[in-house]
This record gives structure tokens, sequence and C-alpha cells, in this order.
């Protein structure tokens, strides 16, 4: 019987060994972009906010906090916030019950709806299920390749444009690597970029995970594959067919302009997905480190 397990899982020491012993001039890029307020991101997702909650002239025009006991001399208070949204707003990673296919509406493992799915979330493969990753990254740069700056919208990435880049680049795949893809959407962002639906095809993310070994896949735009579909009767091709079949992990919306502009295509990339029991997805920093 298979086992079905979370595709970070398979991380271990030789991975992170691996990893650190990429990391030569001690430089950092953050992959990660700043989170506001109505925010792009993917449609169906709820908007992601952020309102004050508590304030010092709040708490003075209430009256004294149950938090304060005697006098407050000094006028001591304090500012807290309520914040609102998906997890997938902004850089985040997908968990494997993002995506469920079938009338039964089943995501990874065959996990049934009406089984595991409660009113508090998903009850299996959640964002719990994924565990930190530490491992090589490898940037494939196609607009580069290309010489273009971004990816015209509903570009479909192929096994040709991936090969060439990583021949340009001097860069090779290994198992357990991490692939990110860049696009050029964050060229302007946060504001509308044409490259909007560029995104790799079913056949590239097969390629990667049978016969590299990836662990994960990523891309700097809100959906990683090619929107709209090459399949006109089926929306979605690479989501379900990663997060529902094979059980390997998304990452979207990532900054990779840095990388991009520095060439740096392999890097050791640090990733600490948030622990939220029935989250669908985990917000995340990730760092790459050289």
């Amino acid at each position: 019987m298979r086992n079905y397990q979370s595709s970070t899982r398979r991380l271990g020491e030789t991975d992170l060994f691996r990893a650190m012993q990429m990391i030569r001039q001690g430089k950092i890029y953050d992959l990660e972009v700043t989170r506001f307020p109505f925010m792009p991101g993917a449609t169906g997702h709820p908007p992601f906010q952020v309102l004050t909650y508590r304030t010092p002239n709040g708490e003075r025009v209430d009256g004294t906090p149950d938090w304060i006991e005697g006098p407050n001399v000094e006028n001591v208070g304090f500012i807290s916030e309520l914040v609102m949204g998906s997890l997938h707003s902004g850089t985040h990673i997908d968990a494997l019950a993002h995506f469920t296919t079938g009338v039964d509406s089943e995501w990874f493992g065959n996990t049934r709806v009406t089984e595991y799915l409660s009113d508090f979330g998903p009850q299996k493969h959640d964002a719990t299920d994924i565990g930190p990753i530490i491992t090589k990254g490898i940037l494939i740069d196609v607009p580069a390749a290309g010489n273009m700056s971004t990816l015209p919208e509903g570009f479909g990435i192929t096994l040709e444009h991936c090969k060439r880049a990583l021949d340009q680049q001097g860069t090779s795949i290994e198992k357990n690597d991490v692939v990110l893809f860049r696009t050029g959407y964050m060229t302007s962002w946060p504001k509308p970029n044409a490259s909007l639906g560029a995104g790799i095809t079913k056949e590239v993310a097969q390629w990667l995970v049978e016969e590299k070994g990836v662990v994960a896949i990523g891309a700097d735009n809100p959906g990683l594959e090619q929107n709209p579909s090459a399949d006109p009767h089926r929306p979605r091709v690479v989501h379900p067919y990663l997060l529902r079949e094979v059980g390997v992990h998304i990452l979207e919306l990532l900054y990779l302009e840095e990388l991009s502009r520095d060439k740096v295509y392999e890097f050791s990339l640090f990733v600490s997905p948030i622990k939220i029991r029935g989250g669908t997805g985990s917000l995340i920093r990730p760092l790459a480190i050289i």
C-alpha cells in the first residue's frame, strides 16, 4: 500500500548538510513579499486585512484595562491588531489539502471531504503536515533565457524552455531540490503585470517530480501553472497533479528579482512553514543564502 506522505518529509540530514555546504559568501536573499491590506493575490481567496484592535487612547476612553493593576503614572499602553485573510495571501506554500478532484472532492491520499473536512478545516494533510525545508534551491529564469523581462500573459513554460534555461545558466537539478520559476511577475509588484497567467505546463511538473525527484516547486506569481489551462476540459492541471496525486508542495508569490539580477541560480534554501491546524497553506518567509 502506498505511503501517503508530504514531500517535505523526505528531507533529511544529507539534504541539510548539502545545503549548508553551498554557503560561501554569507549573503541572504529575502524571497518574501511585504503583506498589506487588500494586496494582490489569486482569485477565490478573501482579501488580506490588518485592523488595529487595541490602542492606548482606546483604553483610556474605555477605562482602566483589566491588565493594569494599581496606579499607571507613566500612562503605559499597548497596540495590538487583528489580522484577517487567507493563508494563501502573499508568499506562501500550499498544503496538500488545498486542491480536490472528483465528485467526492477528494484530496491527497484519497481523503474525502465528507469524512475529513470539519468546520475548522481539513483534519488530514493540513498545514501542520508541511515539514521545514532546508535543501538546495534552483532558480529557472525563463524570461532571461529568452531575452525577455517578463513572460507574456498566459505563456506556457515547456520542458524545452526549462532545459534551455538550465543549459544557459549552467545549473543542474538533483533529487530533493526545490525548483523556483521566475516569470517576471514581480517586476511591477504590487501593480498588475502582463505576465499574469504565465506558468509551467503539466509536462514540466511531471518531469521535475518523476525524473528529477524535486521536493517542491514554486514561482513568483499567484498560480505557478499556465492559466488559462491548455486543456479546455480541466481548469487546472498542475495543482491537482502535484498536490492531489503526488504530494509535492507548491510555493507561490516568491520575490525572485534579486536572484535574477545577480544571476544566482543555485542557493541554500530555508523555508519554515507555520503550523496552523486546519490550514490549507502556510505563510512563509523563504531565505536563499549563498
